[in-house]
């Protein structure tokens, strides 16, 4: 597993009436302060959300149970029917008493007591071997015992379905006492920070892109590049070459620039602004909301894709550099996995069509006269043939592939090659769509960092050379509709040294 020492990663709030999902946002908790001297169930206790992951839950203190011969003391959180999901500390404390035997009543922390008195308890915590409901796993976290000390976001435990939730869907209840009382920790817990990746999301693509330019030039940029939010060639040549002119690049809608854009755009305040693609790409209308903002512009398109590839390397790339890089211009995921590597080496990125090697790309690899070439992907991006023609292009005779079986071992390979010893940092995105990727190029080069596309999951290749890697920083590019909950939980897992996996009840 990752070292990550005693390193906190962000932490984000969800704020929601009613049912509450927990999801990620950008903002940070500001808890009221508070008079705790007298329980109340209005109190907030400042909190740190207790279950890492998906979750949802409803203010259901004091509810009836069996038959209203009891109520219900605390709130159920739960995890869509997954066990195993990591529950940690709600706040510093000593624990003071758990269920420790083996089998159905297995396991359960009942008071992670405070300084100040106050205590939360963790109930129905996994008592599961992973991957069945045999009642013979265990529920803690190592070291986790009477007595222990913890911190706030500590993992302490995992959801499960132990004690009288054995016939119910796998969640924790919760429970929140104030020196001996119990009062309702509904509102604390909609108030609570939640431990989480740090995320470059907005709204959508648009305002992601903008999340991402403002983190990699908070001071501005003297140019910036503009492609389409929909169409993706245009903007992977354009990475590296918005690179070497140190400029982010932004993303428009066909037929106008969005309102978040244009406002960036303002804020950059670029002497130069360049379009990336046709008009087919990038309306005139879009050229003339840039123009009105009083920027210079520049527009670089040529017959089709391959065309305008090869006229954004001539623009930015002299002849003799040391490596040209290659990739399809029919498959996106290598070409993604590449850029922050060309960008961070200093080297164009021209498409090819994977058996034919197009004119405008011969002629500009002649004028390029690269010492050698570097293909993104395997031979279905880049066929062997192309792969041959090639190496009359390199002056060194040198073609080199970076390639796995698939997006994500090719990702890997990418990585591998990139940082032999190592990186501290590792960016995710979406292989569902690029874009977020594509914007990302800017932060991923600024910190040196490979791109991994990820999925519904987290690739086992993905997560072991995550490992390797020794990444203690994992920012994802993008909203949790595009990098889900779930997944970031796994990544969250890896850098806490968390080895019990999720699995459905």
């Amino acid at each position: 597993m990752v070292a990550t020492g005693n390193r906190r990663v962000s932490l984000v709030v969800a704020l929601a009436a009613g049912v509450v999902a927990v999801s990620s946002h950008t903002a940070l908790a500001q808890t009221r302060s508070v008079d705790f001297s007298e329980a109340s169930e209005e109190v907030v206790y400042p909190l740190t959300f207790p279950v890492v992951g998906d979750t949802y839950y409803s203010d259901t203190f004091g509810a009836c149970r069996d038959g209203c011969t009891r109520t219900h003391e605390g709130i159920d959180i739960m995890g869509y029917g997954w066990k195993g999901l990591p529950v940690v500390a709600a706040h510093a404390g000593t624990i003071i008493r758990t269920t420790e035997s083996s089998g159905r009543d297995c396991c359960a922390i009942w008071g992670l007591r405070n300084d100040d008195g106050w205590e939360s308890w963790y109930i129905h915590l996994n008592n599961d071997t992973p991957g069945t409901d045999d009642g013979l796993g265990w529920g803690f976290a190592p070291g986790i015992d009477v007595g222990v000390h913890v911190e706030a976001g500590d993992l302490i435990g995992w959801v499960g379905d132990s004690g009288n939730a054995e016939q119910v869907s796998p969640h924790l209840h919760f429970e929140l006492h104030d020196n001996g009382t119990v009062v309702n920790p509904y509102e604390s817990l909609r108030a609570a920070t939640k431990v989480t990746l740090p995320r470059l999301a907005g709204r959508d693509r648009f305002d992601t892109a903008v999340e991402i330019s403002q983190s990699a030039y908070p001071g501005g940029s003297d140019i910036a590049y503009i492609a389409t939010g929909y169409n993706f060639p245009d903007a992977l040549a354009g990475g590296p070459a918005a690179m070497k002119n140190d400029g982010p690049i932004l993303l428009t809608y066909t037929d106008r620039l969005p309102a978040a854009t244009a406002a960036e755009l303002k804020r950059l305040a670029p002497s130069r602004v360049v379009i990336l693609g046709g008009e087919e790409a990038v309306e005139p209308a879009v050229a003339t909301t840039i123009a009105g903002l009083g920027m210079d512009l520049v527009r670089l398109a040529g017959r089709d894709r391959y065309d305008t590839a090869a006229m954004i390397s001539a623009m930015h790339f002299s002849s003799g550099v040391e490596t040209a890089y290659i990739t399809g211009g029919l498959d996106f995921p290598a070409a993604v996995s590449g850029a922050p590597f060309a960008a961070a080496n200093g080297g164009p990125m021209l498409l090819t069509k994977p058996d034919h090697l197009p004119t405008s790309t011969r002629d500009e690899l002649a004028r390029l006269n690269p010492g050698r070439i570097v293909i993104f992907g395997d031979e279905t991006v880049v066929g062997a043939d192309v792969a041959n023609q090639l190496v009359a292009f390199s002056r060194s005779g040198t073609v080199e592939r970076m390639a796995g079986t698939d997006d994500a071992q090719t990702a890997v390979a990418i990585s591998q090659n990139w940082h032999p010893g190592g990186s501290s940092v590792a960016y995710l995105a979406t292989n569902g769509t690029f874009v977020d990727a594509l914007a990302g190029v800017s932060v991923a080069m600024r910190d040196q960092a490979p791109i991994f596309l990820v999925g519904d999951d987290l690739r086992r290749e993905t997560e072991q050379e995550l490992e390797r890697l020794g990444a203690s920083e994992i920012p994802i590019l993008g909203g949790p509709e595009a990098v889900s909950l779930f997944v970031e939980m796994q990544v969250w897992s890896l850098l806490n040294h968390n080895d019990l996996p999720v699995w459905r009840s």
